[in-house]
């Protein structure tokens, strides 16, 4: 979704994660990939799946929506973007729920049905 203040602007090239990393990244490979996603004329850089809850693979995690900080400083990643003259956009699917998830454990009665 796009905000009104960027409505007018042409979509520029994107530059998403996912493809070259799947869930294997930390900070020091996702700052590399922004400063070659500068290098290539992109405009964008969305970091994709793998940067919340306990996410190393697509079997838990889905709903829980807080930065592994372990994995991942999502502040300094944003920074970096931002100075390398890049917006800054981030991957989420909240209406997914992983039954491995700190929030179906706490709130089952969330899921419309069972995962």
């Amino acid at each position: 979704m796009k905000r009104d203040s960027y409505r007018k602007e042409e979509q520029g090239i994107v530059l998403n994660s996912w493809e070259d990393t799947y869930f294997d990244f930390d900070t020091a490979k996702i700052m590399k990939y922004i400063g070659a996603a500068k290098d290539i004329g992109a405009n964008v850089f969305v970091l994709d799946d793998g940067w919340f809850g306990h996410r190393d693979n697509d079997s838990s995690s889905f709903g829980d929506w807080h930065v592994n900080t372990a994995k991942i400083d999502l502040s300094k990643v944003i920074d970096f973007c931002h100075e390398k003259g890049l917006r800054f956009g981030i991957w989420m699917e909240p209406e997914m729920v992983s039954p491995d998830s700190d929030l179906f454990r706490t709130h089952p009665e969330y899921a419309l049905g069972i995962p």
